[in-house]
């Protein structure tokens, strides 16, 4: 529990924006992904945004068991019929599953998640980032967990700041936006199976990232449709994380918010996993 409070303490103070998988804290781990920025006024809540390895590692820690269940099917490869807005969000929520894969060591599922990300990186107009040199690089390290880290966030970060130097910032934040939504989706539902406090406080802690994710849009000022909708689902699914008890301390000098606790009632994660199945279900058919 501890170090669970730990993490929300950097979410919230914005302090660093790195995770150590064996601490559960903001150190060492994702630093490459988390190097980019969209613009000023948006770049330190990118920061505080998930990275492909972090929610998988705090998943990993608490749970032997792996639920591929829950992950984008593998039957799953024809993306030629999504949207621009559809496509950034499958690339996100890949992402996750990529990582989640990865930190359980599961080689197969690593091959069908990175193929599946070189086809819609490709279709959203990056070419580099998954090459047939880069995939044969994780190819050739697939028994290697720290080498496939590496490799595949510095393809998501190749990924990101084409976005960004392109002038793509809306396609950066779907992409973020998807990891986001893939993160609370597979926590949550894991949480439903195995319902420790540790598991439930996994994804009360992501309301920080929510509230993160509004702001870009925000920002950004999106007006497709299909993004208004989106921002729509996101704001129910907020309304369910507000209910969420946190208790806070007063710390440093600096006056800044230290989590004490976070209650999590079964109610509460039934109506949070309800509105996430159904915003997740809503982009992957």
């Amino acid at each position: 529990m501890k170090n669970l409070l730990l993490l929300i303490v950097s979410i919230i103070t914005i302090i660093g924006c790195n995770v150590n998988e064996k601490k559960n804290t903001f150190e060492n781990i994702d630093t490459l992904y988390n190097n980019q920025s969209l613009n000023d006024s948006s770049s330190f809540i990118i920061c505080s945004m998930p990275a492909p390895l972090q929610i998988a590692n705090l998943i990993k820690n608490e749970n032997t068991e792996f639920y591929d269940n829950f992950l984008e099917p593998a039957s799953h490869k024809d993306f030629t019929a999504l949207s621009i807005t559809n496509k950034a969000l499958l690339l996100g929520i890949l992402s996750i599953d990529l990582g989640y894969s990865i930190v359980y060591d599961k080689q197969q599922n690593i091959l069908n998640f990175v193929s599946k990300v070189k086809i819609l990186s490709e279709d959203l107009g990056v070419i580099g980032a998954f090459s047939p040199a880069v995939v044969k690089r994780l190819e050739n390290n697939i028994k290697n967990p720290d080498s496939l880290s590496f490799i595949a966030l510095s393809s998501f970060n190749e990924v990101t700041n084409y976005f960004n130097e392109n002038e793509r910032q809306e396609t950066a934040v779907l992409m973020l936006t998807g990891g986001l939504i893939e993160g609370i989706y597979l926590s949550s539902n894991i949480a439903k199976l195995n319902p420790s406090n540790v598991n439930k406080n996994i994804v009360a802690q992501q309301k920080f990232f929510i509230d993160n994710a509004l702001k870009l849009f925000d920002i950004n000022n999106e007006t497709l449709p299909e993004i208004k909708d989106l921002k729509n689902s996101l704001d129910e699914l907020q309304k369910e994380f507000d209910k969420i008890e946190i208790t806070y301390l007063e710390s440093d000098k600096n006056k800044n918010k230290v989590v004490e606790k976070i209650t999590l009632t079964d109610k509460q994660l039934d109506n949070i996993t309800q509105k996430i199945n159904e915003l997740h279900n809503s982009i992957i058919q």
